[in-house]
């Protein structure tokens, strides 16, 4: 009964080979069906060993990372290094002028790397005046001012007469600028007083072309002969010290002349050319250096010219060419120290400017620790010259830690010992790298087949662009929106970090767009940096073939090649013997 039952069931009944016939046709079709079989099982094996990449977006709870790191690679076109701060900005605080994983180069005018400011470099705290000056500014005007005030149009004659021309460009709102005044108004007094004792050496007896006579003949005589060659109006200018002679001065009212004694300021600008040759400066004026100065608010379009970006700017001239600006402490001593420095460079002796020096350190207090730094700048002037003109940028390559809160890093025009002038800022930039996460890991993701095509462009999209202002008052803000990739599950060198996710297999995508902005014409324009990481994540993850959907697969291509190719055998001999009949 079992039997009987088995028997019924059986779906592989077999049929006696005799009953069988082979065909040339069936063998054909039997061999096209073992190899399509074959192929199929081949194809069906490498897809089952292989993978498709999966995305997945989920919330970024796995990421234990508190901070985020910004790698980058910036030249400011046209601000040079020492003014160059970076500033980040987020909701759990603010780091101002971070410098400790920054390295910074000048360039030159072509963007050329030329001198290597090194790392870790920060604005070194100076001294912003001479604290052993305690007299204000207008208590040492009071005997007549020693500081030379410029005009643009005696600029160029001015430094084309004198060796050294040391020229403080400033503005009256600037705070350091008014700190600063009585200091320079003292070193002026020390060059006053070594050329006083020069003329005192030589013996001058003779004076604007006559003999030396007390100051009472000298107003005598200097009213007498103003008054034979003065001839129409004059203004009030200076041309340098005499000593003891007296100053003439105008009401600039024509021929109203008054000369007063007892002060050293010969206060003069004639165009009548007789009197110019009689107060001819050239035969009594020595001073070592013209300690000078220039109002950039009254002659803007002239501290334009000259590229004056903060203030104050101390500015050396040599035989009418410009040295580096001065950036060292802001004390008397200090000045003539770096301006002997200068005078031993230029002429291989010491020679007035070292009397200077040595005069100021008889009326100015000396510190100890001036030293050190002091010969480490006349070793830096004496070693290479630098011409600040010929190198406006600024490359700055490096990273920051973030806080994973939204916030901005900036590139700006900064510094504690300056005020910047906006009109004269350009934060102009080029953008050579910029990504956030791991170096390595961006590289290892760069050589990954494991990502879809464009993941890894799309973690340093600025990459080669140039953001340029054409006109004053702007700067590029740019708006990044950062988007956390794992790519979990592939093949990495990089090991475990301490969190329980593998640090080593997260980039992040970027997405940017860049903005024009315009600023108030008392604002300095930054270039602005602002970022907002995303609370998705995305997630890309190698997805294989279930072991049973392959076996499934291997027995329908079996299964189905042998029923097609049968199915197809049987019509062909069907139609054969119906042609037969025919």
């Amino acid at each position: 009964m079992v039997r009987r039952w088995a028997d019924n069931l059986d779906m592989y009944r077999r049929v006696p080979g005799d009953l069988l016939e082979g065909t040339k046709r069936g063998g054909f079709i039997s061999t096209l069906a073992i190899f399509i079989m074959a192929t199929l099982i081949f194809l069906e094996t490498k897809a089952f060993y292989d993978y498709k990449l999966a995305t997945d977006l989920k919330l970024d709870v796995d990421n234990d990372e508190k901070r985020v790191r910004v790698n980058f690679n910036i030249t400011m076109m046209d601000l040079k290094c020492d003014f160059v701060s970076i500033d980040t900005v987020s909701q759990l605080g603010t780091q101002q002028n971070i410098t400790q994983h920054v390295t910074k180069w000048n360039l030159d005018q072509t963007g050329v790397r030329a001198r290597y400011l090194g790392r870790n470099r920060k604005q070194k705290d100076i001294l912003l005046h001479d604290s052993s000056i305690d007299e204000s500014h207008d208590n040492m005007l009071q005997n007549g001012e020693d500081v030379l005030s410029l005009h643009p149009s005696d600029f160029e004659e001015i430094l084309s007469k004198n060796t050294y021309v040391f020229i403080d460009f400033y503005a009256n709102w600037c705070s350091h600028c008014r700190a600063l005044a009585p200091t320079w108004e003292r070193l002026a007094e020390v060059m006053s007083h070594v050329n006083e004792e020069i003329i005192a050496e030589k013996e001058i007896n003779e004076w604007a072309g006559g003999r030396y006579v007390p100051p009472e003949e000298k107003v005598e005589e200097v009213e007498e002969r103003a008054d034979a060659v003065y001839r129409g109006e004059a203004t009030e200018g200076k041309v340098g010290d005499v000593g003891e002679a007296v100053v003439v001065e105008s009401n600039n009212e024509p021929g109203n002349i008054e000369a007063q004694e007892g002060r050293r300021r010969l206060s003069i600008d004639w165009e009548d050319e007789d009197l110019d040759n009689y107060f001819d400066k050239e035969d009594w004026y020595d001073t070592p250096v013209v300690i000078a100065r220039l109002d950039c608010v009254e002659y803007p379009a002239f501290c334009a010219q000259n590229q004056i970006r903060s203030y104050p700017t101390l500015r050396l001239f040599v035989n009418g060419k410009q040295r580096p600006d001065y950036h060292g402490d802001r004390t008397v001593i200090a000045f003539t120290h770096f301006l002997a420095s200068i005078e031993m460079e230029h002429e291989n002796s010491a020679g007035l400017v070292d009397r200077a020096d040595q005069v100021a350190r008889q009326l100015v207090p000396r510190n100890d620790h001036w030293s050190t730094q002091l010969r480490r700048t006349q070793d830096r002037v004496m070693k290479r010259e630098w011409i600040e003109k010929e190198h406006p940028g600024c490359q700055l390559s490096g990273f920051l830690m973030v806080d994973r809160t939204p916030g901005n890093f900036h590139l700006l025009a900064a510094s504690q010992h300056h005020d910047i002038e906006p009109t004269m800022t350009n934060v102009s930039h080029e953008v050579h790298h910029l990504s956030f996460g791991e170096p390595r890991v961006n590289e290892v993701a760069k050589e990954s087949s494991y990502l879809p095509p464009g993941v890894f462009d799309a973690t340093r999209p600025m990459d080669g662009n140039a953001y340029v202002t054409k006109n004053l008052h702007e700067a590029y803000h740019h708006y990044l929106k950062v988007v956390t990739t794992n790519f979990n599950g592939m093949h990495s060198s990089i090991p475990k970090g301490k969190g329980t996710q593998n640090t080593g297999q997260r980039i992040y995508q970027i997405q940017q767009q860049s903005q024009l902005s315009f600023y108030d014409r008392d604002e300095v324009p930054e270039a602005r940096f602002a970022y907002d990481l995303s609370p998705i994540s995305v997630t890309y993850r190698r997805k294989y073939r279930k072991w049973y959907d392959y076996l499934t697969s291997i027995v329908a291509i079996i299964g189905g090649s042998f029923t097609v190719l049968g199915l197809l055998d049987s019509t062909l001999m069907t139609v054969s013997k119906g042609l037969k009949k025919l």
